[in-house]
């Protein structure tokens, strides 16, 4: 599991790759973590090249939606897969959480 942060004039984009399994569980943690350093900003995390992501790992990301949109982060995600949509959005509910198929749909829409 891989994560990279893109920079840009207007948001911080999260790029993931990979897997989240049990063995990489506590880095994907430890780099959601940035999320709270960057409060304020607008936060894209761009799921569209994970290969897995397991249900702890689910679980926390929704955890740190969440506590993104209680601070006033706006929040997009990108992803292609409608298992990790559908659990996000009920690990998230009734939160609305926006997602773009690409991070190119997403970039044209602004």
């Amino acid at each position: 599991m891989k994560i990279s942060i893109e920079v840009t004039e207007n948001r911080n984009i999260f790029i993931v790759e990979g897997e989240v399994d049990s063995f990489s569980i506590s880095h994907f943690i430890q780099e959601l973590e940035l999320l709270e350093k960057i409060s304020g900003q607008k936060i894209v995390i761009d799921l569209s090249n994970m290969k897995s992501i397991n249900w702890r790992g689910l679980l926390i990301l929704s955890r740190k939606i969440l506590e993104a949109k209680v601070r006033g982060d706006e929040f997009t995600l990108v992803c292609k897969d409608q298992e990790i949509k559908e659990t996000l959005t009920l690990f998230t509910h009734p939160m609305q959480l926006s997602f773009f198929p690409t991070l190119e749909d997403l970039l044209v829409s602004l």
